[in-house]
């Protein structure tokens, strides 16, 4: 598989960087357009590394700017 998808689509399904890049990253591509959120990793992290990305995510996930404009 790691031949068939490159960087572009596996950017366009998933979020990598640092906790709290991704966090941010959750945020923007969620905000004002779900009501829940579910993540996943393919390994053991320390209970720390989620507590990041969540501060993270919540810092941004009620800025009105992120919000889709025109909508409901």
């Amino acid at each position: 598989m790691v031949g068939l998808v490159d960087d572009e689509l596996f950017d366009l399904i998933a979020i990598r960087g640092t906790p709290s890049e991704c966090g941010t990253a959750l945020a923007h591509r969620t905000a004002g357009l779900v009501d829940r959120v579910a993540t996943n990793a393919p390994y053991a992290a320390s209970p720390q590394v989620w507590v990041e990305v969540l501060k993270a995510f919540r810092s941004r996930a009620d800025d009105t700017e992120l919000r889709p404009k025109g909508g409901s």
